[in-house]
């Protein structure tokens, strides 16, 4: 006897004892598990519900959709954009954090700001994307919204204002999604003026006052995953296991040290 010889509702019930991982390589069997693991809404009911209940923001993403079903499928395409990124962006680096904000994934660049002192730095931000799902039509639908290049700072430690200038399908914005790198597709390139003329010189005169400066974004950046040196590692004395992960990131990613 086959497990297939099973109804449906057995199936399910087998399934729901399997983790996460596990599911999602037996619903490349065939094709009647294919369809029974991404069409039951019960069995990703009983496969998250425990998971949702640590984890709030990720609770505010299935209140967007609905779905128990339409959330895995939104996870397992886009979770693992979470986290920090380093993207080659003329003429410096570009730090990128992915992070789930009201249930969606937004993508915000980071920068050091130089404070009175040369040694007090502070982390500025201003936010390049939003991945948004929805629930259109009992399928999943994401878009990609772009955020402008305006300076219009908010005053707060992190943030510099940006306001929605474009949305695209996330299936064009995003593509190789993998464990350690991800290419972002921009529909546009935008025109930045005087940051183009002397960008070494603008870029010191945004960063002195607290801001990031406007960059050019190629159509195509791929983007790999910032990897941390423990202190054993790093040949510089002054890397610790506690300093910040993100500042200790933006140095690596935006100053030209291996990561």
């Amino acid at each position: 006897m086959s497990i297939l010889d099973l109804s449906d509702g057995l199936l399910v019930q087998v399934l729901c004892k399997l983790s996460f991982e596990n599911i999602l390589r037996t619903s490349r069997c065939c094709k009647r598990l294919w369809g029974l693991v991404w069409e039951s809404e019960d069995l990703w009911y009983y496969v998250l519900k425990d998971f949702l209940e640590e984890e709030v923001v990720i609770r505010q993403t299935l209140g967007l959709l609905g779905s128990y079903r339409l959330l895995a499928k939104f996870l397992v395409k886009y979770a693992s954009l979470e986290g920090v990124w380093a993207g080659q962006v003329e003429p410096r680096g570009q730090l990128l954090r992915v992070e789930f904000e009201d249930g969606a994934l937004v993508g915000k660049t980071y920068g050091l700001s130089i404070g009175p002192r040369l040694t007090v730095h502070r982390l500025i931000n201003k936010t390049l994307f939003k991945l948004e799902p929805e629930n259109y039509n009992s399928e999943l639908k994401v878009t990609c919204k772009w955020f402008s290049q305006s300076q219009d700072h908010t005053g707060g430690e992190q943030g510099q204002g940006s306001s929605e200038s474009l949305v695209d399908d996330a299936e064009d914005s995003i593509a190789m999604i993998g464990t350690d790198e991800f290419t972002l597709i921009r529909s546009i390139e935008e025109d930045l003026g005087e940051i183009l003329m002397n960008p070494r010189h603008v870029y010191v005169r945004y960063i002195l006052r607290g801001e990031l400066p406007p960059e050019r974004l190629q159509r195509r950046t791929t983007y790999r995953r910032v990897k941390y040196k423990t202190q054993e590692q790093s040949e510089d004395p002054s890397d610790a296991e506690d300093i910040d992960k993100l500042k200790e990131g933006i140095y690596w990613a935006l100053y030209g040290r291996p990561i």
